[in-house]
């Protein structure tokens, strides 16, 4: 093993690990790691396996380490392949449009019969494209992305054509949803991500008019679920740079979509109008997003960062003032209900999936756990306070409201800084930045809201607050980017302590 203890020493600095961390993954001690890298020992069997599924290589990388500059230039290929796909999607999408508007304007001139006939030609020609691509050049990616791109505004442009000269009598909407589903066999046949934001464009569209059309909100998420199955389609192979870029869309469609339907919920009284329990929703919602995101790479991923912004926002605000905004289920038992076992169910069905992700893992527990405590209590205190506001109408007795109040104030903040004081270990420990900053700033926001809660803040002593809190921040930031960096370097010799 002539070339293992400077691989494994290389390694470990590529993915940011000290040699405590590695040794807790690999169930060694910090000694081991260090008597590997500096050439005293050598790995048995069973931690070689251990070290190559820790870092992502073979046994054979690992040992000669020969195929770590062809994976290298596969990362930067795939980088260079993705900038390259979305400077294709942007550049396409303005020749199709300008095409499209020189045909508009030729339009003008053409009698209803030659309209009628040309009415076919952008469907005709887009389609014709993405057939001689298909044949001729389907594994180029950036053909396809372009050719996707023609015959989707050809499909677009044909409807609307036909729309101009016959006056059909449809509303947005169904011109809308007639366009994304002749768009889906688009993206499918082609295996392309360049139409999906289009698509998800009329999606969401679709579910905001619920309120005067609720069958929409049926067609909405029919396509959404379309959506989330061409993502998963696109994101099988881990190598193509269209499957992240997909993911990224999905994941950010995927947000006002889910208040959308939240609302659209609340306004036909499926789900309970109490606020709590809509901040119960989306505590639920992000906390999904973030326990399917542990696994290992998966910060690269857009899981991670939206479900920690999300978590954190959710919690601020759920213990700060969502709590006092209730507005009581007294005649919303059944949308109460409902609403509960929907905010419960799915983290627990995604912790059940993601299980092995968890195994002894107390820091991913504890951040997965405290959101859901939070959910717990955000749906206890609706019960509590529609208890004491039943008393308040039939004996008068309002007594022990302000200390319900002052309870479920302190056991909000108690879980959010809880939380926060995780993702600063896990940021701290990971080098992950945006973790330990979001872990960070929510301790302080909610230590400030306390502050608050005890008085008047005088704007002196936080404007001083503020001044120290940045500068801290700041300090910290460049902290971990010099340690992250000095890990980068060091690749070779030393006992390493960090």
């Amino acid at each position: 093993m002539p070339k293992i203890s400077k691989n494994i020493k290389k390694l470990r600095a590529e993915r940011n690990l000290t040699q405590d961390a590695l040794a807790e993954k690999v169930h060694v001690t910090r000694q081991a790691i260090s008597s590997w890298e500096n050439d005293k020992t050598k790995p048995d069997i069973e931690a070689l396996e251990k070290l190559a599924e820790v870092f992502g290589v073979d046994i054979e990388e690992l040992i000669y380490g020969e195929k770590k500059e062809v994976i290298i230039s596969q990362e930067k290929t795939t980088e260079k392949n993705r900038i390259k796909i979305i400077l294709a999607i942007v550049g396409s999408l303005l020749v199709a449009f300008g095409l499209a508007l020189v045909f508009f304007g030729f339009w003008q001139n053409l009698s209803v019969s030659m309209q009628t006939v040309f009415s076919v030609v952008p469907v005709i020609a887009g389609q014709a494209f993405a057939v001689y691509v298909f044949l001729k050049k389907k594994s180029n990616v950036l053909w396809r992305e372009c050719a996707s791109l023609v015959w989707g505004v050809g499909i677009v442009s044909t409807i609307a054509l036909i729309d101009y000269i016959y006056n059909i009598s449809w509303v947005y909407t169904d011109y809308l949803f007639v366009d994304s589903l002749l768009i889906i066999p688009v993206m499918f046949i082609m295996g392309v991500i360049a139409p999906l934001g289009f698509y998800y464009y009329m999606t969401i569209h679709i579910a905001i008019t619920a309120n005067v059309y609720m069958s929409n909100i049926v067609a909405s998420f029919l396509l959404f679920a379309v959506g989330i199955a061409f993502t998963f389609f696109i994101s099988r192979n881990k190598e193509n740079p269209q499957g992240k870029l997909a993911q990224w869309i999905t994941v950010i469609a995927s947000i006002p979509l889910f208040v959308v339907y939240l609302y659209a919920g609340f306004e036909v009284g499926i789900f309970s109008p109490d606020l709590s329990v809509l901040f119960a929703f989306l505590l639920s919602y992000f906390l999904c997003m973030f326990i399917f995101a542990l696994e290992k790479d998966s910060f690269k991923l857009p899981y991670k960062p939206i479900s920690v912004i999300g978590l954190c926002i959710s919690m601020l605000y759920l213990s700060v003032s969502g709590f006092y905004d209730s507005t009581g289920i007294e005649n919303n038992i059944i949308p109460f209900v409902i609403s509960v076992v929907a905010c419960i169910i799915p983290p627990v069905v995604a912790w059940f999936i993601k299980r092995d992700a968890f195994e002894d893992d107390k820091v991913r527990i504890g951040t997965t756990a405290l959101p859901f405590a939070m959910i717990i209590w955000s749906c206890i205190y609706s019960i509590i306070e529609e208890f004491f506001m039943w008393r308040e109408l039939e004996n008068g007795i309002v007594d022990f409201v302000p200390e319900v109040h002052h309870i479920t104030y302190l056991i909000g903040s108690v879980l959010t800084i809880g939380f926060g004081a995780l993702l600063v270990y896990q940021g701290v420990k990971e080098l992950q930045l945006l973790t330990l900053n979001f872990g960070v700033i929510t301790i302080f926001i909610q230590i400030l809201s306390i502050y608050g809660s005890l008085g008047d803040i005088n704007i002196f002593v936080l404007g001083l607050l503020l001044v120290a809190f940045g500068v801290g921040l700041i300090i910290l930031n460049s902290k971990m980017v010099s340690l992250k960096k000095s890990l980068k370097e060091e690749t070779s010799g030393g006992d390493d302590n960090a």
